[in-house]
């Protein structure tokens, strides 16, 4: 079974194909290197990340989330993220295209239970693909 955070990468995945293109989600490794960090936002003119993000939070490889108890797959965390944080249409709105492609081309780089790291205070494996990211506006504080 995939770890959690894998879980999470793929229910943005999910988001995506279900028309929610505008959520982005940004990630790293916190000081430690214990926890992965991440925060998922709604874009805002087609740039993120934003500091208004829906929910900023740091697990392990298991744990909970704030928008389901049942986490036991992606399919499962994206109808209740989006239920918990009542998307609508104006969510489905792509006001950056191209977003949404790049994010999926990357999960499929990804090694098997590999986190997605943009961030963090030592080697940060992902950082450079933030170069070529659609919409990466800089870090978010």
């Amino acid at each position: 079974m995939e770890n959690l955070p894998r879980r999470i990468l793929k229910m943005v995945e999910i988001l995506h194909r279900d028309g929610y293109k505008n959520i982005y989600i940004y990630s790293g490794m916190s000081p430690s290197g214990m926890h992965w960090r991440f925060s998922i936002g709604r874009m805002k003119s087609g740039c993120w990340p934003q500091n208004d993000y829906l929910v900023f939070s740091s697990i392990k490889d298991e744990g909970v989330v704030e928008w389901s108890e049942d986490n036991s797959s992606a399919e499962v965390l994206a109808k209740n993220f989006v239920s918990y944080y009542g998307l609508n249409s104006d969510d489905k709105v792509a006001f950056n295209a191209n977003y949404h492609i790049w994010y999926s081309e990357l999960l499929k780089i990804l090694k098997n239970n590999e986190l997605l790291v943009f961030y963090a205070d030592y080697d940060d494996p992902h950082s450079y693909l933030l170069k070529y990211a659609p919409g990466f506006c800089g870090k978010s504080s």
